[in-house]
């Protein structure tokens, strides 16, 4: 039985800033409640809205790339045949019961009820929204509390670059008592005070380094989130690169291969979220601490041997996300996506994954 509602209110990584990273995730047994949790804000209450107003059945996704009057791509060109019957356009019925008033007023409605953000790094592609939609919290109608989490170097930059009453007012002031930035520690389990039957550990990687200082890393987060009823886990990513190679560099991403296959039985692994910023032709300098598609071949290849399972990863939903959207005549989520698949069935153990895409406005029930 699915355990999780993943909105996805953004899942590119730029330059188009209307669709940049932000999953909005709601557990499925709790019809009668909003509450939810996001991880990352890169955008808000205006995808919010928009996908109040989608008509569930037009399964489109909106094109770029494509016959400037065509009304969009199918859905079916990006997901996985195994994983349409578990995909709304919008937000699922249930929600919309729930809800009154006009679009603005719904929206702010679902925003009021996301409790906790969990940011993976402090760029602005995952926080802009969240950040101008946070004056919302005082406002009468809809007053609301939120925490902000995230690893020590995350919480601590937004502090000192956010919300200092220069680049944005200082909401998280321990005056106004409505907005908290709070420090998780790595590979700690952190439960969920807004779904408190949701287990939560970060781990933190690498995401390239310093244009300034290129000796200087910087560093990402991912989230794995186990329902502690159930036991079924999702790991959703921030942007994130392969491990260092030098003699004393930490294997960051290893740590996270060992730590579901020593915790998490596969088959209660529900979906991986992973970030597959660029295509395989991508030249390897120009990652910037990225994932290319054939990159994260070799990292699923690393957790299928940490698993050890005579049918390999079969049937584990592995869906991309943060693709960088370039300059080209084809979409570049396709041209992954296409990799993916094709070099995927090439290797021992990932024939049988199904792959697809974060596709901004859908919600994945898994």
């Amino acid at each position: 039985m699915p355990d999780f509602k993943i909105s996805i209110l953004g899942g590119t990584g730029g330059p188009f800033e209307h669709s940049t990273q932000c999953f909005m995730i709601r557990p499925v047994r709790k019809e009668d409640s909003l509450d939810s949790i996001c991880i990352d804000g890169g955008v808000g209450l205006g995808s919010i809205a928009r996908m109040l107003q989608y008509n569930p059945e037009n399964r489109t996704v909106d094109d770029f790339y494509g016959d400037e009057t065509a009304a969009g791509q199918p859905v079916e060109k990006y997901m996985d045949e195994k994983l349409l019957p578990n995909i709304v356009k919008g937000f699922p019925k249930t929600l919309h019961n729930r809800l009154n008033g006009n679009i603005a007023q719904k929206a702010m409605n679902i925003y009021q009820h996301i409790g906790e953000y969990y940011i993976t790094h402090p760029h602005m592609d995952h926080i802009a929204g969240m950040i101008i939609n946070s004056p919302v919290i005082f406002e009468p109608a809809v007053l609301s509390k939120k925490q902000i989490l995230g690893l020590p170097f995350t919480i601590e930059s937004m502090e000192k670059y956010i919300f200092n009453d220069i680049i944005w007012p200082q909401l998280s002031s321990n005056l106004l008592g409505r907005l908290e930035l709070k420090s998780l520690l790595d590979q700690e389990v952190h439960i969920s005070e807004t779904i408190p039957e949701w287990d939560i550990v970060p781990f933190k990687v690498y995401h390239g380094s310093k244009v300034a200082d290129k000796n200087i890393d910087v560093s990402s987060s991912v989230y794995i989130i186990t329902n502690n009823i159930t036991n079924n886990t999702i790991l959703i990513c921030g942007d994130l690169e392969t491990d260092h190679t030098g003699p004393n560099e930490r294997k960051l991403l290893d740590q996270v291969w060992t730590y579901l296959a020593e915790n998490v039985k596969l088959e209660n692994l529900k979906a991986i979220i992973i970030e597959c910023s660029n295509s395989a032709s991508v030249d390897e300098r120009r990652l910037f601490g990225h994932l290319s598609s054939n990159k994260l071949l070799d990292e699923l290849q690393t957790l299928r041997n940490k698993y050890n399972n005579p049918q390999g990863l079969s049937n584990l939903h592995v869906i991309i996300s943060h693709v960088k959207m370039v300059y080209e005549d084809k979409d570049p989520r396709l041209i992954i996506l296409e990799e993916l698949r094709t070099l995927g069935n090439k290797r021992s153990g990932l024939e049988n994954i199904t792959f697809s895409v974060a596709v901004q406005g859908y919600t994945f029930i898994i």
